[in-house]
């Protein structure tokens, strides 16, 4: 297996004057309002917050439709679901509890208001022209395209080989990275920031 020497380790590294993709992943660390003592999310919400001052806008955030989804339905399924059972249940759902039935419909208002608040703090992010860079994905032309589907390899799910092909097809005038906290982006041609010990040993690989 060949080094995989585009990996980067986030904690020794810093903003550049590039593009960057923020991986779903890193979206939730960010905007969970939690407070947090988990030092992999104080990494990642610590760049993404870098990212987005306003004194450092050589920096463009890329993002498209598919990853604003992405990052809406993870929220509304780990952290606002999260505060339900912390708020409601003393810590444990009870079983059997089914995401559909028993949130959005039993506690329609707290789904409610964790949806408008996600949206809210997106919405926000986005209006920070200077920074992030809207990407005119072509919506279901580009998903449903023959090669897309076709080549899709077994390591990737399906929304990351989109990404992955979509950031290609960019003309960018400047470097692109990925950050990530994601073990299946095992890539070679764009770099890898991330603190997931799995992508950081494929560094040391003969």
């Amino acid at each position: 297996m060949p080094k995989f020497l585009n990996i980067s380790d986030l904690r020794t590294y810093s903003p550049k004057d590039q593009h960057y993709f923020l991986d779903a992943n890193v979206w939730i660390f960010a905007l969970n309002d939690f407070s947090s003592t988990d030092d992999v999310q104080k990494h990642y919400s610590k760049i993404f917050f870098k990212l987005f001052e306003k004194n450092n806008p050589q920096s463009k955030v890329l993002v498209c439709s598919l990853l604003i989804s992405e990052i809406i339905n993870t929220y509304m399924r780990v952290v606002a679901l999260n505060k339900l059972r912390m708020k409601v249940y003393n810590g444990r759902l009870p079983e059997k509890f089914d995401f559909k039935r028993d949130y959005r419909n039993r506690h329609k208002k707290h789904y409610t208001e964790n949806l408008e608040t996600i949206a809210d703090n997106i919405s926000t992010l986005l209006k920070k022209d200077q920074i992030v860079k809207i990407i005119d994905d072509n919506g279901h032309q580009m998903l449903l395209e023959k090669q897309v589907v076709e080549s899709c390899p077994a390591h990737l799910d399906f929304n990351d080989y989109y990404y992955y092909e979509l950031l290609k097809s960019l003309n960018l005038p400047s470097k692109l990275s990925i950050i990530t906290h994601d073990s299946d982006w095992k890539i070679e041609d764009i770099e890898i920031i991330t603190i997931e010990k799995n992508l950081l040993n494929l560094r040391s690989y003969a």
